[in-house]
Parts: structure tokens; sequence; C-alpha cells
């Protein structure tokens, strides 16, 4: 069932006031099948159940109406079919006289506020994303007012976080009324509030409903006292069975009662008799007499006063005429939810000692542990001259170092990752959920668009990944003893760690550093695995990482400095080199075959006149593997173990597939958020 939606008819622009108008309005809900229904078998029941059964009624300008009734009653369905928040299962006419377009305010029972604003601050920011539409607005001179007007002066400039419940709910309607409302819906507005908080709140909406401008409002309460009962214009009731047993002032309510043969005992609060009606509690005859009495006064009050039909518009028509109107540029949205998110950023301590005082003690701890000798470790293979200089059991020794300190160099990198990416996690896993609920809010009361929320909240989180991911990269660099030869390699490496640290700005899924190539070489995991690794940041990241560290001729480098101190006066070439090298010749022969070394020469193009390799050549390839020598006779040996390239273009086409993949992930986060809220919305 959907609801009848007459033709949008324009009225009067001079007519301020509105008057909404249900007829007949049923509201059904179809639950699901069970299994034994998905088997065939009838469970005797109807699958359909009614909510709202064929009521009536009305609400005007300068009216403030009590909806009441048990639990379970129908009173928030009512509320959400008149704000045209729920169009499925209903039937019936909704419509609306006086306007042609229409702008409600709808405070939810539980109040969600930004904690760490103001409550100027929160009207100010507020007023400034839903008066879009309205020039020379002054957002300050709008706060002022609804502060006083809520009896807010003596918290204006506290913390929501500090605020008490009576506050808060005050604050919520506040927030509601800063762009004009026609009609302001309140869901349990006095729900967990004291009796003085609960006077307090209806007075003060009382007040605005009958201001120079009235608005119509409607609440649901439960169980008021005497005195706020009395104090509503009109009493809107609801029967446990969906059908409204009274609709009036509540001061008629004794004389309807006693049409039904009811009255209310004496020193009896009104309300909670007419509640135990509703609930059944004096035969259901009453409440069928009462439903019967009031459906035949809505007939004769509707037909007589409503009867000029083009004089009035449908209630989703005039929604969506306002909310068609033209919206804030995103780009104005993103700089006032910067600005905003800036402030409950700085404010926020959990936020701000997490994300910094922590990085600063585990940058230092992590470089204890490993110590500064960690980065002198390079695995370059020997020059000729280092061959000539060394003794055997100190180039073996040195050789066995240097592969014990590469394990332990890659793992402190691949840690920093770890660290910097975490760091950005945590924040966003501290933040969002807690912001879930008044972005979802905002979002449906149109303050702004997902996109602006979503970009909003990375570019504010940008300068804390950039204080961490250095902050990291460069005390943990210096301290465990990186090459520092030129600017450019520490800053490849935090560009690469601030990369890595964007990724934690989005819902990261963690089991894909599994496939980074750091626990298992890509070329040692099954075939039908490999495919993953491919949509992994983490192995890019890695791979220019391994680059950046040991790539950019770092081999060059230091053997130049190796040799510099190298006496080469008397120095000839040792005895046990040849034999070494005949060693590793039958080695290569008994394990490759000859064909092996034939194409190792080939590839090399190193080799003495005979066809053979001098004993040099071959320790070279024993200490840095094939690939160190011939075009790349320095190149450092865990390149060569993870078959990387070290070159520019490798480096380069690292990081362009590491932007991509961050940029995919963003965009992929951002559809995921506008779908969820879309469909709470």
């Amino acid at each position: 069932m959907h609801v009848k939606v007459a033709p949008l008819r324009r009225t009067e622009s001079s007519v301020r006031q509105v008057e909404i108008i249900w007829q007949n309005l049923t509201y059904c809900v179809t639950r699901g099948r069970s299994v034994a229904e998905m088997l065939g078998k009838s469970s005797g029941q109807s699958r359909v159940k009614t909510i709202l059964n064929g009521i009536s009624g009305s609400l005007r300008s300068g009216q403030m109406m009590a909806l009441m009734g048990p639990s379970g009653a129908g009173k928030s369905s009512l509320l959400e079919c008149i704000s045209g928040k729920r169009t499925v299962g209903v039937s019936g006419d909704i419509k609306m006289i006086g306007k042609d377009r229409l702008k409600i305010g709808f405070v939810e029972q539980f109040d969600h506020h930004l904690e760490h604003l103001t409550v100027n601050e929160s009207l100010v920011f507020a007023s400034r994303l839903r008066n879009a539409d309205r020039r020379f607005v002054n957002h300050q001179n709008t706060a002022q007012t609804l502060i006083k007007k809520l009896g807010l002066d003596g918290c204006a400039n506290t913390l929501c976080i500090r605020l008490s419940g009576g506050q808060r709910k005050r604050l919520s309607i506040a927030l509601e009324l800063v762009s004009k409302v026609d009609v302001l819906i309140l869901d349990e507005p006095t729900t967990g509030l004291d009796s003085s908080a609960t006077t307090l709140t209806i007075n003060a909406v009382l007040a605005l409903t009958k201001q120079r401008k009235p608005i119509a409002t409607i609440a649901t309460i439960h169980q008021p006292s005497a005195r706020i009962f009395q104090l509503f214009d009109r009493v809107y009731i609801l029967s446990n069975t969906g059908v409204c047993v009274f609709d009036g002032p509540p001061q008629e309510l004794p004389q309807t009662l006693s049409l039904v043969g009811l009255s209310v005992p004496n020193y009896y609060n009104p309300a909670d008799f007419i509640i135990e009606v509703a609930s059944g509690e004096y035969a259901k005859q009453s409440i069928h007499l009462l439903s019967h009495y009031n459906k035949e006064s809505n007939k004769t009050r509707f037909d007589d006063t409503y009867a000029d039909g083009d004089s009035y518009t449908t209630v989703l028509n005039a929604i969506l005429a306002e909310k068609s109107r033209k919206s804030m540029p995103h780009f104005k949205q993103m700089t006032i939810l910067v600005r905003r998110v800036f402030k409950i950023t700085y404010r926020d301590p959990d936020i701000v000692i997490i994300r910094l005082f922590t990085v600063f003690p585990m940058a230092f701890i992590i470089g204890l542990i490993f110590g500064s000798s960690v980065g002198q470790h390079s695995g370059c293979p020997p020059t000729k001259l280092m061959l000539w200089k060394l003794d055997v059991n100190e180039l073996f020794d040195k050789f066995q170092e240097d592969r014990y300190g590469l394990q332990e160099n890659l793992a402190l990198m691949f840690l920093v990752m770890m660290m910097c990416m975490f760091a950005s996690y945590t924040s966003l896993v501290l933040s969002f959920p807690l912001e879930m609920n008044v972005v979802l809010k905002e979002y449906t009361n149109g303050y702004y668009s997902v996109l602006a929320y979503y970009v909003s909240k990375l570019f504010t989180d940008l300068p804390f990944c950039i204080i961490t991911s250095i902050s990291m990269t460069t005390i943990v660099y210096f301290m465990t003893g990186q090459l520092f030869d030129t600017y450019e390699r520490l800053f490849y490496v935090n560009m690469i760690n601030l990369l890595v640290c964007m990724t934690g700005q989005s819902v990261v899924i963690l089991p894909l550093f599994i496939f980074a190539g750091f626990f298992r070489k890509l070329s040692l995991m099954p075939s039908y695995l490999v495919p993953i690794s491919y949509v992994s940041f983490f192995r890019y990241s890695l791979t220019a990482t391994l680059i950046a560290i040991f790539g950019f001729d770092r081999c060059p480098y230091e053997n130049r400095l190796a040799e510099l101190d190298i006496d080469t006066t008397n120095l000839t070439r040792p005895q046990w080199l040849k034999l070494m090298s005949r060693m590793y010749e039958f080695q290569s022969f008994m394990g490759d075959g000859d064909n092996s070394d034939e194409s190792s020469e080939e590839q090399t193009g190193i080799g003495t006149t005979d066809g053979r390799r001098d004993p040099e050549t071959n320790l070279m390839l024993m200490f840095g593997g094939k690939n160190a020598v011939g075009n790349n006779s320095e190149r450092s040996l865990i390149l060569t173990q993870f078959e990387i390239a070290d070159t520019d273009e490798a480096f380069w086409w690292e990081i362009r597939l590491l932007i991509f993949f961050v940029s995919v992930m963003y965009v992929l986060i951002y559809l995921v958020l506008n779908w969820k809220l879309s469909r709470k919305r």
C-alpha cells in the first residue's frame, strides 16, 4: 500500500500558518515468512499486521498536541507518517493547508550531540549548514535568540558532554528550530527527565508554539503529570488496536468519557486514566464506542471545514518542494564541516593523546630495541679490493652478520609501516562510531551531503596523519642507523609511510598484509593465492620501501667509501680466493649443470680469456647471488631475494600503484558509507 498523493496545488503566498490533516490513515506491516511457511505449511495467521487503523486528525500552527497511548499503539509510526519518513504500507490522505512548501523539524527520542562543541557553537554551525538558502542571516544572533527562548543562557558556553538531560533535550529542539520550521515533531521529549526538567522543556516548547510566527507542534509523551497534561492545546489518544479514542482539548476529556459511562476517579490523574482505558483495562467495548464517537465528530468537522479541495496540497509534495530548493554547494559545506571537525578533534583529549603522545614513545622504544647498527647492513656484495683485503673467516662472519641484519632491518621497516597505519586507524575506530548517530540525524535533516562529510573528515585527519607518520619514520630512521646519503632517500621512505597512514583513514582489510611478501615470498606462495597479492597495497608499499632503503645506488656508494679505507700498497690476491672459487664452481656444476654455468657466464659477460670466470667474480656470485653481477654488479642481496628491480622506473611504478589503490579504497568506503546512510534514512 502506498500514500495517496494528490496533485500539488499552489496557495496564497501571504498565508503563513499551516494545518496538516490526515484522514482514514492506515499503516500496515508485513512480517517475514517463517521456515515452516517457506516449506509450504500454513501457520493460520495473517502476515499483515495493522498498526494504525483508519484514523483521522489535524494539527495547526499555534497548537501544541500531545500524542499519547500505550506502548505499541503506533505513536512513533504516526509521527513518521506525518513527517513523510514512512511511506511503504501507508494508505489514506495526509494533506496540508496554508503553504505549498513544508519544513519539518524532527526531534528524536534520544539526544545525540557532538560532545566537544559548546551549545552556542552547535547552534551556529547548524545555522550555517541549514540556512544556506537564506541571505544576510546573522547566525550568531539566531543562536543567541534560541538560547534565550529555550532557557539555555546558563550553559551557552558549556560543552555538550557536560549538559544535563533537560539541557540536552532543549538543545536538540533548538537545533531543529534554527531553520524556521513550520512543524516541530518531538518523539518522547520528556523521557529520562525529572518533573522540573519536564515542566521547563514543555513550557519552552509551548512558548515557541505561541510566538509571533507560530509553529505546529506535536509530541509523544508517556504518563504526563496532571499539570503537564493541562498545558497541551489538544490531546490525541491512540488505543492498543491502532484507533483514536480521543482527539480534543484535555479539558473536554471527562465529558467525552462520560458518553461511554466512564468517569475519572477523584484525585486520579486524567492522563493515567485515559491510558488505562486505551489499553483495554475497562473493556474493549469502551474503546469501540470512543473510536466510533471520534470518527463521527471528525467526519462532520472535516466535511464542514475542509470542503474546498483546491486549497490543499499533500504533505509529501510539500516536503519534496522544500527539498528541491537549491542546496549549498559541496565546497561550502566542506568548508564549514572542516572548521567544525577541527574544533572537535583538537578538543578531544583521547584522539590527541593516542595519536600524538603515543607515537614518540613507541618510536623511541622501537629504536632502542633494534639498536643503532641494524640499518648499516646493506647486503651489498664485496668488491675485488674487499676480497683481497679481508681474511676468509672475516669475510664469512661479515656475510652471516649481514644476512641476519638484513632480516632484522626488513622486519623493522614492516613494523614501522604497520605502526603508521594503525596510528590513523585507531582514530577512525574511536571517533567515527561516536559521531554516527549525529551524522545520520544531520544527513536525514539535510544539513550536508555524504561526500561533504567524508571529504571533511579525511582532510581534517590529514595533518595528524602527516605528523604521526613523519615523526615515527624519522625517529626510527636515525635511531637505527639507516643510510642518510641524500635527503631524497629519507623523503621517499616518509612518503611511502604517509600513503600507508592514509589507508588507515579508511576501513583497511587487514588480512591483506599477509600477501605483502614479507612473511612468505610471493614466488613461493601457491599459484591460486598469488592473485590476491595484486590487490594488497602492503605489497606495493613494501616493495617501494625496499627500493628506497637498499636501492638508488646504495651499494656503489658504500663500496666506494669502503675502498677509500683500503691500503692498496703491496695488496695481492690471497691464496684462499682460488680455492673458494673452485669450490663454488664445483657446487654450481653439481647443482645446476654445465648449461647453467654457461648461461650464467653469458648473462654476466664476465670471465677470463679461457672461458672461465676469475675467482673474484665467483665470490661475488657466491655472496651476492646470481643477479649481483653483470648489469647489476653492485646490487643489494635483499633486492635479489625479493626479485625487485633497482631502478627509478620500478620505484615510481610501485608508488603509482600504491596511490591508485589508496584512491580506490577511499571511493569504496565512500560508496559503502553513502549506501548505509541512505538505507537508514
